[in-house]
């Protein structure tokens, strides 16, 4: 960096513009020092000085913003320089100096498939009411993905989009929706005074920029309610924390009224994590948990606890971080080692890349593809040495030679993973362990007047300990019906394969 541009703020952005820096970080007696793709590097050839950051911080504030830096000791706002670009300022002290962190805000907005966001996003960004909430840690992208939302729906739907933002960080321009863009201290004082004239503004859809209080979070759920989209953001690690961190915003004798208020208002929430590529860029991995009508009832009832297992079962666009890692690690995009490192449980993400690793890929098999797989990191497979195997009844009694064929496949493979198949005996009490299948087939008609023919079946399979009542295993997967020619030893084959995901016993 050269001298004449270390000299004031402007030129450090400079710097960290021309670095495709995210972050500046300036504090006394210490380089400033930017951050590029989750690497911090100094720059320049001296520490600055307290009275030289002090200077920096001053030269851009107003005088109401240096009066309010003075008096809370610590201030947010945004800075545009139309040769540099836009910033998003905090300012604070430490050690009893001046000291900020800027983040580069891109002018572009990027789409959802650049942020390795699903499709689903695009009916959430679409909501006609209710909450949506972008949650994760800072530096895991909550404002650019909101900022996407609302210019997806600017671009397809007409409307009044109003954003309370603290501060601004992407400018929209008007395209089929006009936009009312409101920035505390300078258009309102607050997010609470802003909130108290927003229905008055008639918005269709409405941004908040964080929830971090609870008269914030009165005012969003009220805006919800009363048949307006909500958007905004929170830091929380994962949707159930989400959740909680909510209802924890207000009072106890409040929590029940807060949780029948999300059940019903909640549209999705949407959680953000960044991994590193074997590039070492870093990408987004989410979290989609959608509101289905099992969802709300958990969160209705505060059982949070169950949300992970439930996104994991569901078929409504549901997907868990370990999903988002799997995926990233199918494409190619991040190591076994990453995805390891920021899986949420580390033994099931194991489990399910041991079974692409098994001589097996179910994503290429012609017969079967596995979808989910999921293990109870408490299970005590080395325990059990004995399954009794149960379909489900309506499976038994309308496709019974499936059901048998399968029965038969599934004991081969408990046998090669170690387990002992139970006969049912007179006077011989069944084990704990029950493998529990079941099966959905779907058909289509090939023209009047012919006969429906099976073309998939969705089958699910599930290990149940008797004793305490709870799955420890389970595993969804997709049947190609459409060969028919396949014999039972070929069905056998195929399920051994799927079983690989099953710890073996003792």
């Amino acid at each position: 960096m050269d001298k004449k541009d270390s000299g004031d703020l402007t030129g450090l952005l400079s710097v960290m513009v021309m670095r495709d820096a995210s972050d500046l970080f300036v504090t006394a007696n210490a380089r400033p020092t930017i951050k590029v793709d989750g690497q911090y590097h100094p720059i320049g050839d001296d520490p600055f000085s307290a009275e030289r950051v002090s200077e920096l911080i001053f030269a851009v504030l107003t005088p109401e913003q240096a009066e309010q830096f003075r008096r809370d000791l610590a201030v947010d706002l945004g800075l545009e320089y139309p040769k540099v670009g836009r910033f998003r300022l905090n300012l604070y002290h430490q050690k009893g100096a001046p000291a900020l962190v800027a983040r580069f805000i891109k002018h572009e907005i990027p789409g959802f498939k650049a942020l390795g966001l699903p499709p689903v996003v695009r009916k959430v960004a679409m909501a006609e009411r209710g909450l949506i909430l972008v949650v994760g840690g800072t530096g895991t992208g909550k404002s650019t993905t909101l900022a996407s939302m609302i210019d997806y729906r600017n671009t397809n739907r007409a409307g009044h989009i109003l954003t309370i933002e603290d501060p601004i960080e992407y400018t929209h321009p008007h395209k089929k929706s006009l936009i009312s863009q409101r920035e505390v201290g300078i258009d309102t004082h607050s997010f609470e005074d802003a909130l108290k004239f927003a229905l008055r503004e008639a918005p269709d859809a409405v941004l908040v920029g964080e929830i971090r209080d609870m008269h914030t979070a009165t005012q969003v759920l009220r805006l919800a309610e009363t048949g307006h989209v909500c958007l905004s953001s929170l830091h929380a690690n994962s949707a159930s924390q989400a959740l909680d961190r909510v209802q924890n915003l207000f009072p106890q004798s409040a929590h029940k009224r807060i949780r029948q208020d999300l059940a019903g208002m909640l549209v999705a929430i949407i959680s953000q994590r960044m991994v590193f590529t074997h590039s070492g860029q870093r990408v987004m991995v989410p979290e989609i948990m959608m509101n289905t009508p099992y969802i709300a009832d958990l969160i209705e009832k505060g059982e949070t606890g169950k949300i992970k297992d439930a996104m994991s079962e569901s078929d409504d666009d549901c997907q868990t971080f370990d999903d988002a890692l799997i995926k990233l690690f199918e494409a190619g995009k991040i190591s076994r080692e990453e995805a390891l490192r920021m899986a949420d449980s580390k033994i099931n993400l194991s489990v399910r890349l041991s079974a692409d690793n098994s001589g097996y890929n179910p994503m290429q098999s012609d017969v079967i593809r596995l979808e989910k797989v999921w293990r109870s990191p408490s299970a005590k497979f080395d325990r059990y040495k004995w399954m009794s195997i149960t379909a489900h009844e309506r499976c038994q009694t309308i496709w019974p030679d499936l059901a048998s064929g399968l029965a038969k496949a599934i004991k081969v493979g408990l046998q090669e993973r170690g387990y002992q198949s139970y006969e049912p005996k007179e006077g011989v009490a069944p084990p704990p362990i029950d493998f529990f299948f079941a099966f959905s087939p779907k058909s289509k008609t090939n023209g009047a007047g012919k006969k429906p023919v099976m073309t998939t079946a969705s089958l699910l399979m599930h290990v149940k300990d008797q004793k305490s009542g709870e799955v420890v295993w389970r595993l969804s997967a997709t049947m190609n019906m459409q060969d028919t020619s396949l014999t039972q030893q070929e069905l056998s084959i195929e399920i051994s394969k799927l079983l690989a995901s099953l710890p073996f016993s003792g």
